[in-house]
């Protein structure tokens, strides 16, 4: 399956937790036919977490950075098989070890082209190989 088939497939789920409005608007415009949940403050507790990706049923989330330092959401998040894809609005060499460190499936800095995007949800959703 290519890159393009999986990133614009009316049936991905991406949630957006957290994030800066402005950031999800411009990655919504990116993917208009996803389905997008957007939840502006998400809760801090690992069962909070849980039921969230409960009623979302996301392929794959989108956090700032800061959400790499929440165990309890990316805990809640790898129980749940869900790559978490961590956003931050500066390049931090130490942001993005601990978001590696924590779990995430990808760091990256927007502003994120299309071709990016496509690549990440590709690498995101890929399963893992052991």
């Amino acid at each position: 399956m290519s890159a393009v088939a999986v990133a614009v497939s009316p049936s991905l789920r991406l949630l957006l937790c957290g994030l800066d409005p402005e950031v999800a608007a411009g990655l919504k415009d990116l993917l208009p036919l996803c389905q997008w949940v957007f939840e502006p403050d998400p809760p801090a507790d690992e069962e909070g977490c849980r039921a969230l990706f409960a009623t979302a049923r996301p392929n794959v989330v989108f956090c700032p950075a800061e959400f790499a330092h929440r165990n309890a959401f990316l805990a809640a998040a790898r129980d749940a098989s869900i790559p978490v894809v961590v956003l931050s609005r500066l390049p931090d060499a130490r942001d993005w070890l601990n978001a590696m460190d924590a779990g995430a499936a990808d760091y990256v800095v927007p502003p994120l082209d299309l071709r990016q995007l496509h690549w990440i949800l590709q690498s995101s959703l890929r399963p893992a190989y052991s």
